[in-house]
């Protein structure tokens, strides 16, 4: 139990909710999820070549933590600025339920 405890600090040290919220939503503007609008933005993309690449919902969030440009700007990735590991920015952008 000590060692998930601890997992559990450290997410939420190095990622805390509030501070990765609004690092998301000045990214991404809101909840993300692929349609139309959210896959033009990623590069004048189809939705159906998003979908194809981002397969499930952690290929998703994987792709929305490491992504450096979004709508035509360019940014560090979410990996970046908190400097964690790609798993560990897709697993809290999944707890915080910013992907759909």
């Amino acid at each position: 139990m000590t060692e998930i405890e601890a997992d559990k600090f450290a997410t939420y040290f190095l990622m805390p909710k509030k501070l990765l919220e609004k690092e998301f939503f000045s990214v991404y503007y809101s909840v993300f999820q692929i349609d139309e609008n959210s896959a033009f933005k990623f590069g004048g993309r189809s939705t159906r070549d998003l979908k194809n690449e981002c397969k499930d919902l952690r290929a998703l969030s994987r792709k929305l933590a490491t992504a450096e440009s979004f709508d035509n700007r360019h940014f560090s990735s979410l990996t970046k600025i908190f400097k964690v590991s790609v798993e560990a920015m897709a697993i809290r952008l999944e707890e915080l339920k910013l992907v759909n």
